[in-house]
C-alpha cells in the first residue's frame, strides 16, 4: 500500500518550545521544516472523534494515527471520550501503558495514572522509564505480539 504520510504538529503556543533557548527552538524549527511536518502553531485541539481531529479555531486534520504529548496535566478531553480517569482525572492504563476501555490508545508520562499505582507522582523520571515500554508496546500492538508490563520502580 502506498499511502501518502502527513505529519502535523499541532501546539496552543505561538512559538514552538518556548520554554527553550532560541537557539534550539530555531535549530528544531529548521529540522521540521526540511522533512516536511506541517506545524500548526496558536491551535488548540477542541474534539477527536472517529478520524478527524478538530481545532478549536476549525482547522480540521483527518488522521490514522495520533500521539498526544499533553503535558503533566489530566485533560477534559479524556473524559469526554469515554475513558475511565482518576479522582483527578488523569487518564488511567493499565500494566502494558494500554487504556482500560480502549486497547489501541496507548498514555505514559504525566498524563496518566497506571491501575494499582496511583499513587505515584508526577515527575518526570516515571515518563523516561516508561518510554520504552510504550514504543515497543505500541509497536507490539501494531504487529500483534505480545504487550511487556511495566512496573514503576519504588
Amino acid at each position: 500500500m502506498n499511502k501518502k504520510i502527513e505529519v502535523h504538529i499541532v501546539d496552543r503556543s505561538d512559538m514552538l518550545l518556548p520554554t527553550f533557548p532560541k537557539k534550539v527552538q530555531e535549530v528544531v524549527k529548521e529540522k521540521i521544516y526540511k522533512s516536511n511536518v506541517i506545524l500548526h502553531l496558536n491551535e488548540e485541539v477542541k474534539e477527536i472523534k472517529d478520524t478527524q481531529l478538530i481545532t478549536k479555531k476549525g482547522l480540521t486534520l483527518d488522521y490514522d494515527l495520533i500521539l498526544w504529548a499533553g503535558g503533566p496535566v489530566s485533560n477534559q478531553m479524556y473524559k469526554d471520550a469515554g475513558m475511565s480517569v482518576d479522582e483527578k482525572g488523569y487518564m488511567v492504563v493499565n500494566q502494558f501503558l494500554q487504556n482500560i476501555d480502549f486497547e489501541y490508545i496507548f498514555g505514559a508520562g504525566d498524563c496518566i495514572s497506571i491501575q494499582n499505582f496511583s499513587q505515584m507522582k508526577k515527575v518526570g523520571v516515571y515518563a523516561i522509564k516508561e518510554a520504552p515500554y510504550l514504543w515497543r508496546n505500541i509497536l507490539n500492538y501494531f504487529y500483534c505480539k505480545s504487550l511487556e508490563s511495566y512496573t514503576p520502580q519504588n
